[in-house]
């Protein structure tokens, strides 16, 4: 293996073949979307998440294709233990289905008024602009324990309101930038 120029112990096939299924995932979900057919997505996604989490325990029960992670038929915590790289059917089912599931309750939810329809619109900031709060979020959550006067590990309770905290201080400049950025695409 020395004399290759390129060597990698990243699994290709796998991946790519997810990435193919994301592209034609989305280009269903962008036609009902254009079409307003909500109710396609709603139900696709969420017996597609079923199945995928169906198949998920169906492979994990008989300790089945490609999870080099084996679980006792005793410990609950083995039973999640999925192999990512490289992946196997299990880890695929088992996220796949979780991520089929979120969408389709997303979808529902932005539908709802009053308490539910806030509490998506609040989420939705973040997603509107993801790679600002990604940047963001770094110096955030690596200044704002610090201000708290953390320097060494803390109680999970801790934890979650310093993420909270965080939260609240990421949303208005999240949803600055989103104004910002909806107003810059008029200028071009």
């Amino acid at each position: 293996m020395s004399n290759l120029p390129f060597f990698s112990l990243y699994p290709v096939f796998p991946w790519t073949g997810i990435m193919l299924c994301g592209y034609l995932f989305g280009m269903f979900y962008l036609k009902n979307v254009e079409r307003r057919n909500f109710g396609n997505i709603v139900n696709f996604s969420f017996y597609s998440g079923a199945f995928c989490l169906s198949m998920f325990l169906i492979l994990r029960v008989i300790n089945g294709i490609g999870n080099r992670l084996y679980w006792n038929r005793f410990n609950l915590l083995e039973f999640f233990a999925l192999s990512k790289y490289p992946p196997s059917l299990t880890f695929l089912f088992f996220t796949s289905g979780i991520c089929f599931l979120l969408i389709s309750a997303s979808i529902f939810l932005a539908q709802k008024k009053g308490v539910v329809g806030k509490v998506y619109d609040f989420i939705c900031v973040f997603g509107r602009v993801p790679l600002f709060f990604y940047t963001i979020h770094l110096y955030v959550y690596g200044v704002l324990p610090l201000f708290a006067g953390l320097r060494k590990p803390v109680p999970l309770l801790y934890v979650y309101i310093i993420w909270s905290a965080g939260i609240v201080l990421l949303y208005y400049p999240c949803k600055w930038f989103f104004a910002f950025k909806e107003s810059s695409k008029n200028l071009t």
